[in-house]
């Protein structure tokens, strides 16, 4: 009899629907929903000084697997300027938001050197980067080249 119940079980469990198996995420951490609505913020309005505000100073930032800044000093010299430059667009269509952590798509244009606006299907580019966070600050941020797309015409 024992083994028709376990047999009878593995069935329904196997024929359960795959919702029903899956594990939400735990909730963020208290004051993570304000620090990931202030780094959204600060990249996509171009806010230099909040966007460096939210960093620790020991903030270690890679490309792929490469080490490219090994604290807060290092890494606004290379993407301070960038972000701060004219002509050039920056949103997040995606945020996938975890404890302790951040995972975005953030798009950019690249026509600030052409001191016109771009063309509305032109030079968009995407990355993939993710902010891991410590003690109220961003700690880590692994970033990973996307490509181009054309998102302002898919709207």
């Amino acid at each position: 009899m024992r083994y028709l119940t376990v047999v009878l079980s593995a069935a329904y469990l196997a024929s359960a629907p795959i919702a029903d198996a899956q594990v939400l995420a735990p909730p963020a951490p208290n004051g993570q929903d304000f620090l990931i609505n202030d780094l959204i913020s600060s990249i996509e309005n171009k806010d230099v000084a909040k966007y460096s505000n939210l960093l620790a100073d020991d903030v270690k930032v890679y490309e792929g697997e490469r080490l490219i800044a090994d604290n807060k000093t290092s890494w606004m010299t290379q993407f301070g300027e960038p972000l701060a430059a004219a002509g050039v667009t920056y949103t997040i269509k995606s945020a996938y938001p975890s404890s302790g952590s951040l995972l975005t798509i953030e798009y950019f244009n690249s026509a600030g050197s052409w001191g016109n606006g771009p063309p509305s299907h032109c030079c968009w580019h995407y990355d993939a980067v993710s902010y891991t966070f410590v003690g109220g600050k961003i700690g880590e941020i692994h970033r990973l080249s996307g490509g181009q797309e054309d998102i302002i015409s898919k709207k």
